[in-house]
């Protein structure tokens, strides 16, 4: 292979645990044996953050641990049955994959032989941008012919035949429009569109956590807007039996001012704020017991936060605290339809409350004389109706 471009190494790509991996696999001087693979060339070509290094080698996952273990590096088998081993230096993970051809598939799992041949390896990957290689150098490799290309347009590509690659594992139907709300610019290949289509149905096929990986990376995209597009081709119906707004996801960003959005609040909106929505979600995801506590916990108080008000709002920040609040802000801010000006002035004002702190205890009542039991629960309850109406103020 010859260079096609070449780039300046920088952050992880050039720290002394990557640079003392090369030093242990990249043995030839002229030939690649070990380069950078994936997400971390195509991330440093676009010039946005590198977060985790995978490495292609042609030695196989026995030989990698051997050379690396007679180096004194910590070697862990976290994917040896599809040819992964990760080396931990400095505390630094660096994945390590040997290059491989395809025997078999399933739409889940992928028989995997190994080869040296770095061509062979490029064609059974998902997207042409992934495609891409850089030795430590910052020599680009494109053994496609076409990954740079397609890179440098924001296109996301199928390698190969887009029915092809989908069949050999049906996750790349969710992950092309992952892609695409990360790195895509233009419309996205009608083919692959419709490849992903008419095999949209055997989403059901993967597992959960697979899934719900997926989905979480659409919803912390810069362009989560991307699931109308998955509506449209009937890919989310799959998942989930109703639609959702997809619109208020950059109505997010607008009125919270931010690039981003939360995992939570992205789950509010596909939930519909339901809670019938919340649990149609819990049944196709595998969310963490906070996400569900916080969008069950939302979508009560969101019941009782109609009217957006300074006091309504203190009401809600005294009963569900300040992350909750706000997600409950958020939401009704959506469903009200409010202009991005009043959402940013709201938002503000939450977070420049501070949570009130109920100023009568039951002890407090017990040290006036007033016996434990039934009567000081009344008591406080009565005490607390006063003190909210007054505005919090004794």
């Amino acid at each position: 292979m010859k260079p096609v471009a070449k780039i300046e190494l920088s952050g992880l790509m050039a720290s002394k645990a990557v640079r003392r991996i090369f030093d242990i696999l990249q043995e030839d001087k002229k030939l690649p044996q070990t380069l950078f693979v994936g997400g971390c060339v195509r991330n440093a070509l676009l010039k946005e953050p590198v977060s985790d290094i995978d490495l292609a080698t042609i030695w196989t996952p026995q030989q990698v641990s051997g050379k690396l273990k007679a180096a004194g590096v910590k070697v862990v088998p976290t994917g040896i049955d599809h040819g992964t081993v990760t080396a931990v230096v400095d505390g630094l993970p660096i994945q390590i994959t040997t290059l491989r051809r395809d025997i078999d598939t399933d739409g889940r799992h992928a028989k995997v032989s190994y080869t040296d041949d770095w061509l062979e390896d490029a064609k059974r990957r998902d997207f042409t941008m992934n495609t891409l290689l850089a030795d430590n150098r910052g020599n680009i490799f494109d053994p496609l012919v076409r990954g740079l290309a397609d890179l440098e347009k924001r296109k996301v590509i199928f390698v190969g035949d887009p029915v092809t690659r989908i069949e050999e594992d049906y996750l790349r139907i969710l992950r092309f429009f992952r892609f695409h709300a990360w790195y895509g610019k233009s419309r996205p290949d009608d083919k692959a569109l419709a490849a992903c289509a008419n095999a949209a149905r055997n989403l059901k096929t993967l597992s959960k956590e697979r899934v719900t990986q997926e989905i979480l990376k659409i919803l912390l995209s810069p362009r989560p807007e991307i699931f109308n597009l998955m509506f449209e081709n009937k890919i989310l119906l799959q998942l989930f039996d109703k639609k959702f707004n997809a619109d208020y996801f950059s109505l997010v960003r607008k009125v919270s001012n931010e690039d981003g959005i939360s995992a939570t609040i992205g789950i509010l909106i596909l939930s519909g704020f339901s809670k019938s929505g919340s649990r149609r979600i819990e049944k196709q995801l595998r969310l963490s017991n906070k996400q569900i506590r916080s969008v069950n916990e939302s979508i009560f108080y969101l019941k009782e936060f109609r009217g957006i008000s300074g006091h309504g709002l203190k009401v809600l920040l005294y009963r569900a605290g300040h992350e909750i609040a706000e997600l409950v802000l958020i939401s009704r801010l959506l469903l009200d339809g409010a202009s991005v000006a009043a959402g940013r002035k709201w938002i503000s004002v939450l977070r420049g409350m501070e949570r009130p702190v109920m100023p009568l205890r039951g002890q407090d009542l017990i040290d006036q004389g007033m016996k434990p039991g039934p009567a000081i629960k009344k008591a406080l309850e009565k005490f607390e109706r006063s003190w909210i109406r007054k505005d919090f103020k004794v």
